[in-house]
């Protein structure tokens, strides 16, 4: 086995540091003008990122709460029994979404999404 060169070692760090650059510059920052669409049966509720609060939800079970904070919005407390939504996370890029599906509550983000050059194919099963 060869030992390590010098020149190695700063490929490897460098290498390393734009994939943990890249990480985090795509994945922790939100789009601009994000909101929260909330929707439960015929009711459509819209809210933004940029304000931090706390939303009781009414559902069939009874109400879950979702907080929107620093941008971002997840399910507090909900009333279902497996609490799924609530392990589902935080989400604050166009297209993340969470469900609860016993309290028929279904959380979405909306907004522009970032140009990368990329076309989304709308034609998808």
């Amino acid at each position: 086995m060869q030992k390590l060169k010098p020149l190695d070692v700063v490929i490897a760090a460098l290498a390393a540091g734009l994939v943990f650059f890249l990480f985090f510059r795509i994945y922790s920052t939100p789009a601009e003008n994000a909101s929260v669409v909330i929707r439960v049966n015929e009711d459509t509720w819209r809210y933004s990122l940029d304000v931090d609060r706390e939303i009781a939800v009414p559902g069939p079970l009874g109400e879950t709460f979702v907080h929107i904070e620093n941008g971002q919005a997840h399910v507090e407390e909900s009333p279902c029994k497996n609490k799924f939504c609530i392990a589902a996370g935080k989400i604050n890029r166009p297209g993340e979404w969470i469900v609860c599906l016993p309290n028929e509550v279904f959380i979405m983000i909306e907004g522009a999404m970032e140009s990368d050059g990329l076309e989304v194919d709308d034609i998808v099963f």
